[in-house]
C-alpha cells in the first residue's frame, strides 16, 4: 500500500524538448479548429436568419419605416424645396425646365436624386449642360447652359439649327433665327466649321450669300442674293473667294447679267450668262460683223 501512495504521488518526469512541441503543435491546431467550426456556425446562422428576414419582408419593412420616419423628421424641420432657383435659360421654357426636375409638393430637400434631376434636364433640346445644386434649407439651384445656334441646315425637306460643330438643336420656332445663315444638302452640318472659318475670313463675299450648298459632300455652291451661283472648288477654296473678290471690287461682278460663276478650276474661270445677256451679246456680235461687211 505505501509504495502504490508512493507511485501515485511520484512527480512526473519532464518531458524531452521535441515531445513538448508535439504537444504544443497539437493544442494549437484543435484551438484552430474549434474556433474554424465556431466562426461557420455563427456565420451560417446569420446568413440563415438574414434570408429569413428578407422573405418574410420584415427587413423591407423595417427599412421602409425607418425611411418614412426620416424623412417625416426633415419635413418636420422644413428641409423641403421651397424654392427653385434657375439660371442661364433663354430659349428653354421654364416649364420644361420644372417639369424635368419632377419635384413633388413637399418633398424633403435631401431626398431628391441631383444626378437623376441634371440628366433629365439635359435631355432638353436646347440644354448642353446643366448643374444642380442645394442651398440649405430649402432652396435648389438649376445652372443651364444652352447650345448656341451658328446656322439653319436644310436636309432632306427638313430644317434644323444646328451648333458651329454640326450638332442638331430643334426643329423648333425657327422663324426666331431667320437671321442666320443657310446651309443645304448632305454633308453640311460636318462641314460647318470650316464654312464658318470662310464666312469669317471674307466677310464682304458672305455677306452676298443667301444659301450655301453642300454638293457631294466635297465641296460648295454659294447661291448669292443676286441669283448667281459661285461655284467653288474642293481644293484652296480661300484662293477661289480671293479671286472673287477681286473680280466684285474691280468689275461689279455680282451687278451683272450673269447666272453662275465657276472658280472650281484654279487657272480658269468660267463665266455663264442669263439668256437675255447671251441674246444681246449674239445679236451686238453680229451687227458688228455685219457692219465690217
Amino acid at each position: 500500500m505505501r509504495s502504490l501512495m508512493k507511485f501515485l504521488i511520484r512527480k512526473k518526469e519532464p518531458l524531452k524538448r521535441g515531445e513538448r512541441e508535439v504537444q504544443s503543435l497539437k493544442r494549437r491546431r484543435q484551438k484552430d479548429l474549434v474556433i474554424r467550426s465556431v466562426s461557420v456556425g455563427t456565420i451560417a446562422c446569420v446568413v440563415i436568419l438574414s434570408v429569413y428576414l428578407w422573405q418574410s419582408g420584415m427587413v423591407s419593412d423595417a427599412v421602409q419605416s425607418t425611411g418614412e420616419r426620416v424623412q417625416e423628421r426633415l419635413t418636420d424641420a422644413g428641409l423641403v424645396v421651397a424654392e427653385i432657383r434657375i439660371d442661364g435659360q433663354q430659349q428653354t421654357a421654364l416649364d420644361d425646365i420644372r417639369k424635368a426636375l419632377a419635384i413633388s409638393h413637399g418633398e424633403s430637400i435631401m431626398s431628391l436624386d441631383l444626378k437623376a434631376m441634371r440628366e433629365r434636364v439635359e435631355a432638353l433640346a436646347w440644354v448642353e449642360h446643366a448643374s444642380i445644386s442645394r442651398s440649405m434649407p430649402d432652396i435648389l439651384t438649376v445652372r443651364v447652359k444652352e447650345y448656341i445656334p451658328v446656322a439653319l441646315w436644310q436636309v432632306d425637306g427638313h430644317l434644323w439649327l444646328v451648333t458651329r460643330d454640326g450638332k442638331r438643336i430643334t426643329d423648333q420656332k425657327l422663324s426666331h433665327f431667320a437671321a442666320l445663315p443657310m446651309v443645304v444638302g448632305r454633308g453640311a452640318d460636318s462641314a460647318m466649321p470650316d464654312y464658318l472659318d470662310l464666312q469669317e475670313g471674307y466677310p464682304a463675299v458672305f455677306e452676298q450669300v443667301e444659301n450655301a450648298v453642300r454638293v457631294g459632300g466635297r465641296r460648295w455652291d454659294l447661291l448669292m442674293k443676286q441669283g448667281i451661283t459661285v461655284r467653288l472648288p474642293e481644293k484652296n477654296v480661300p484662293d477661289a473667294l480671293e479671286k472673287f473678290a477681286q473680280m466684285q471690287r474691280d468689275e461689279k461682278i455680282l451687278e451683272k447679267e450673269i447666272l453662275a460663276v465657276d472658280l472650281r478650276l484654279e487657272n480658269k474661270t468660267y463665266i455663264r450668262l442669263t439668256p437675255g445677256e447671251a441674246k444681246r451679246r449674239r445679236l451686238a456680235a453680229k451687227t458688228a460683223e455685219e457692219e465690217q461687211i
